[in-house]
């Protein structure tokens, strides 16, 4: 019972391993058998294995050309914002190729922009309206600049809005009082305190005064139809005071000194992005012109930070805006000619010029020939079978005329004021050897630049002139030395010039002379025979060899952004006094500007002059004092 139970419990699992085994043995059998045949017939083997491997790389060239055109095609398409367009490549391409990642990103994007385009015909509609709209548009654009930076109708609105905000918050910097008509005051040794409370009653303006200022401080002001900001700049210009307008009905005035300053003076910094000039200089410039103090530079963006009050920042405008300007640029057409002419004669007779001995040979059995050592018996037994000569003479006539010219045309596009190199030969390796106190040799390579160098250095002025510093330096190498240290070296012939000339755009100009002439003759001839005055032509060889070589350089300038006028309004501006750089204060009015006040060919009618002053009051004051308020100056008689 037991072995019965045993079997029936084997028996499943024969039934599952035999069929696996068999499946097996037949495939390792087929392998085997395919083995086999392939190495039996490798042909087969390798023509297949060619069919098959430039097929599958031309497939896969031509899915990745595919890949790329659709790609190119919706990138193409976003550029120019065709959103359509760019969508169905951009399917079309995940399609064809299931999980491409630039696929999944660039429908990404396109969802963006078609999200984009919604926002946009939203924020459009708080344009123009309030404070709070327009910051609520200025946050939208922000998110989609954020998301595309290149979307250049975002950008043109956000770059709208800030500087209407910059105007804006400018505009409440610069607070300017609401008062306007023109005033005339005459004091002289008033208190300062009484003449502002009557400033203050006569034009309903709230005045200020810090604690720190005296009670026995008096001032002197005669002013006479001006504005009421412009009396108080004169007034507290003259008494070491400062004034900050909090509103249009509302002045403070204080002590100008540095604590106050601080304490009471508006401060805006702000950022100047610089595309051309050189950070560190401009911020020197503003230092020493307009004396700010506190200035950081960047040279990473490039840009400028300036920290003072708001007054001084148009004249920061200006002064970066007469600096900031592109560099003219020039192209240089540049011709180098290097003309090589080589002239060869060679005329005359050769003639044998040595006799050789003819050593005895034999022959060995095996049939080796070998040449038997001359020695000095030898020498002796010499006869006239044992001595070479070669009698045959040749007639050589020859001439050669080469001429070689090597032409070089670059073109260089330079910047003013920056140099261009132009190198056209080899480096060659010198080789110098260095001994230690140890006894240790080192060897040291250093390069020598032989060929042609040339410098140029072109300074573009306002009218149009190109002065430019030429540098031609050419240079061959010529015979190796040996030192006696071994060390190889190479004499170098070196011509070269340095000039500096002024060409119009386009003109034209020619440097040559640089002239290397050489002359080599040879002479072969028999001793003695060749040395006959007629007669020697025959027993000799002439070989004469002329070189020449000219270096040409030609340069014409073609201006391809040429140097910025400078505007009158960069050139010459209003800065103020050096201690209130920037305060705004009426400029004096130009000849052209009085003028303007009369009528032309009609001389203005003399005034007619005042009577004398009765009493000690003020005269001509447009502002009503209190009635206790005399003034203790008295006009003499006569004057008005």
């Amino acid at each position: 019972m037991t072995n019965l139970s045993s079997q029936k419990s084997l028996s499943p699992k024969l039934g599952v391993l035999l069929p696996a085994l068999l499946a097996a043995i037949s495939l390792s059998s087929c392998a085997m058998f395919e083995s086999k045949n392939d190495r039996a017939n490798p042909a087969n083997a390798t023509s297949q294995n060619s069919e098959t491997i430039p097929a599958r790389l031309e497939t896969a060239r031509q899915n990745a050309a595919e890949i790329d055109q659709l790609t190119r095609s919706a990138e193409d398409a976003l550029g120019v914002n065709d959103i359509e367009t760019a969508a169905q490549n951009f399917q079309a391409l995940e399609k064809s190729n299931p999980g491409n990642l630039r696929a999944a990103e660039g429908l990404r994007r396109v969802e963006a922009r078609r999200r984009h385009i919604l926002m946009l015909q939203e924020l459009k509609g708080l344009l123009g309206k309030s404070d709070e709209d327009e910051q609520r548009a200025a946050t939208k654009l922000r998110e989609i600049l954020i998301e595309n930076p290149d979307n250049m109708e975002a950008r043109a609105i956000y770059k709208a809005l800030t500087a209407k905000h910059d105007a804006r918050l400018a505009e409440s910097l610069r607070k300017h009082l609401v008062y306007k008509t023109p005033i005339s005051l005459q004091f002289r040794d008033v208190s300062l305190k009484v003449m502002i409370e009557a400033l203050a009653k006569g034009t309903k303006v709230n005045f200020i005064l810090d604690q720190e200022i005296s009670n026995e401080q008096k001032a002197t002001l005669f002013v006479n139809q001006v504005s009421l900001e412009d009396a108080l700049d004169l007034l507290v210009q003259t008494n070491q005071l400062r004034k900050k307008i909090l509103d249009d009905h509302t002045v403070i005035i204080y002590p100008n000194t540095s604590l106050k300053l601080r304490e009471y003076q508006d401060l805006v910094v702000r950022s100047f992005y610089l595309e051309y000039a050189d950070p560190k200089m401009v911020g020197g410039l503003l230092t020493t012109m307009l004396g700010i103090k506190q200035v950081q530079t960047d040279d990473r963006l490039p840009m400028i930070m300036v920290k003072d009050n708001p007054d001084i920042m148009p004249l920061v405008e200006k002064l970066i805006a007469s600096q900031d300007v592109p560099d003219p640029e020039v192209m240089l057409e540049l011709e180098v000619v290097e003309i090589s002419r080589t002239k060869i004669l060679n005329a005359g007779i050769t003639w044998p010029n040595q006799l050789t001995v003819i050593t005895p040979t034999t022959t060995s059995g095996s049939g080796v020939t070998t040449s038997a050592a001359l020695t000095l018996a030898g020498l002796q037994a010499i006869t006239g079978g044992l001595i070479g000569v070669s009698p045959n003479p040749s007639l050589i006539f020859q001439g050669q005329n080469n001429a070689v010219n090597l032409l070089s045309n670059p073109r260089i596009r330079v910047k003013n004021k920056d140099k261009a190199k132009i190198m056209i030969g080899d480096r060659i390796p010198i080789v110098t050897s260095n001994v230690s106190s140890t006894g240790t040799i080192a060897e040291n390579v250093q390069y020598i630049d032989v060929g042609l160098k040339l410098e140029v250095e072109p300074i573009i002025s306002l009218g149009g002139d190109v002065s430019i510093k030429v540098n031609l330096d050419v240079s061959t190498k010529g015979a190796s030395v040996k030192t006696a240290s071994g060390n190889q070296l190479f004499q170098i012939g070196t011509r070269s010039t340095s000039t500096q000339l002024r060409l119009k755009d386009g003109e034209t100009q020619v440097l040559a002379g640089l002239i290397s002439d050489s002359d080599t003759k040879n002479i072969g001839k028999l001793p003695g025979l060749g040395d006959m005055p007629l007669l020697g032509r025959l027993f000799s060889n002439n070989a004469d060899q002329k070189d020449k070589t000219e270096i040409v350089l030609s340069i014409t300038p073609h201006i391809i952004r040429e140097r910025q006028t400078p505007t009158a309004a960069t050139t010459e501006y209003w800065i103020g006094s050096e201690a209130q750089v920037g305060r705004e204060f009426r400029a004096p009015m130009t000849r052209e500007g009085i003028s303007k006040l009369f009528v032309p060919g009609i001389a203005p009618a003399a005034p007619a002059p005042a009577a004398p002053p009765t009493d000690n009051k003020p005269q001509n004051l447009n502002i009503p004092l209190p009635a206790d308020l005399l003034s203790p100056f008295t006009p003499p008689a006569g004057n008005p």
